[in-house]
């Protein structure tokens, strides 16, 4: 009898033991790390191509960006815009021959953005970004050459994190003079919620410099679903960078372009995505093109 008496007890502590869990991870003080399987690739409208033209994509790996790694790693992507003429009416096109070769050495990762060598365009030159890492493996900064590779002509982003080891900053100074920043923002959930990016232009008088805005870009992430983010290691792509913040997966996103003076909230685009994301048996969003 004293047996069965306290099995019940057992029993009851444990119950209420596993209460106490639940509670804990729905609060979040205690999440449970989500992994996503390792993503072989995504339908580039899936991530920021904003603005490209989807012609021709059954002859383009219907839309998807192919991603081959080594040793975890990325090391080469396949798929990517094809710039157009100005008066084409579109921004781009998605196109196959476009690759990104990926080489880490220590703490830098070097991006080279190419055509493939048996295209019709073997006279573009290659774009190429240089990321710097540090001990946590984030992003420092990031050099972006233009396309001529020209060592003396470029821009530097600078990040900057908080404590919970998220970006809220990435800056481009030329010259002591703040071009522009980027200012990131996060729920509860660790996913990104809002970035806020500022332009400044800077005007001469006498010996004196002022600093001005110019514009600024408000935008805004939501409808997170609860699957894991597949995106995670994908920070090092223009492309997939706002994709690679959150723990889960956004299906919503909005964007607002309003000039100076800002006061006058002088709205002058905007407009809203919303990504209709499938998933696997197991609960993992997918982001390809089938």
């Amino acid at each position: 009898m004293k047996y069965i008496y306290l099995l019940l007890i057992a029993i009851i502590c444990f119950t209420i033991g596993c209460s106490n869990n639940n509670v804990s991870q729905d609060t979040g003080s205690n999440p449970i790390p989500l992994v996503a399987p390792i993503l072989q690739g995504y339908y580039f409208k899936n991530a920021d191509y904003n603005g490209v033209s989807t012609i021709d994509i059954a002859n383009n790996n219907n839309g998807n960006v192919l991603v081959d790694y080594a040793n975890s790693k990325i090391v080469r992507r396949v798929g990517g815009v094809m710039a157009t003429a100005s008066g084409s009416g579109i921004s781009g096109y998605f196109s196959k021959i476009i690759y990104d070769t990926i080489v880490y050495s220590g703490n830098t990762i070097e991006n080279y953005n190419k055509i493939l060598p048996n295209s019709n365009y073997t006279s573009v030159s290659p774009n190429r970004k240089v990321i710097n890492l540090n001990s946590n493996n984030q992003i420092v900064s990031k050099i972006c050459y233009k396309q001529e590779l020209n060592l003396y002509d470029n821009d530097t982003l600078d990040f900057e994190y908080n404590s919970l080891n998220k970006v809220i900053r990435i800056s481009n100074t030329v010259y002591n003079n703040l071009l522009f920043e980027k200012l990131f923002y996060y729920n509860s959930n660790n996913n990104v919620s809002s970035i806020i990016t500022k332009y400044y232009n800077y005007y001469e008088s006498g010996t004196s410099v002022t600093q001005q805005y110019t514009y600024k870009e408000i935008e805004t992430f939501g409808d997170f679903d609860n699957a894991p983010n597949p995106f995670v290691s994908f920070f090092i792509f223009d492309e997939t960078f706002n994709r690679s913040l959150s723990t889960n997966n956004y299906r919503s996103y909005s964007y607002e372009k309003y000039l100076y003076p800002l006061s006058t909230n002088q709205l002058t685009n905007s407009y809203t995505i919303n990504y209709n994301l499938n998933y696997d048996s197991s609960g993992n969003a997918i982001f390809t093109n089938n």
